[in-house]
């Protein structure tokens, strides 16, 4: 039984990100070193997304490193919870770059 709250707990983690871990630490330092610590660079660039998007944080997208479309996501993910339209502007992907700005102005 332990070690199916365990598993469970450890799925949860890597399904849902490190969104909960991230805001029980209070400084963008730390949650910025604690995503630089994951394992995989994908794992890396989805904490850096969602550390973006929790803190409303556009320069944390800046240490995503897996791909452009990954840096995109992450800016997209920080403008629409932001409701900052400039952070579409960084998205490369014109496609994503316009369901950014429909997304943050409400046109979509």
């Amino acid at each position: 039984m332990k070690f199916l709250i365990a598993l469970s707990l450890l799925i949860g983690l890597l399904a849902f990100g490190c969104v909960d871990l991230l805001k029980a630490n209070p400084t963008a330092n730390t949650k910025s070193e604690y995503c630089s610590q994951r394992a995989t660079q994908e794992d890396k660039d989805y904490c850096f997304m969602e550390l973006a998007e929790t803190t409303k944080n556009a320069a944390v997208c800046e240490n995503v490193n897996g791909s452009e479309t990954m840096a995109d996501y992450c800016y997209g993910r920080y403008a629409v919870a932001a409701k900052d339209i400039e952070g579409c502007k960084h998205i490369k992907n014109t496609f994503l770059k316009d369901g950014c700005v429909e997304d943050v102005s409400g046109t979509g």
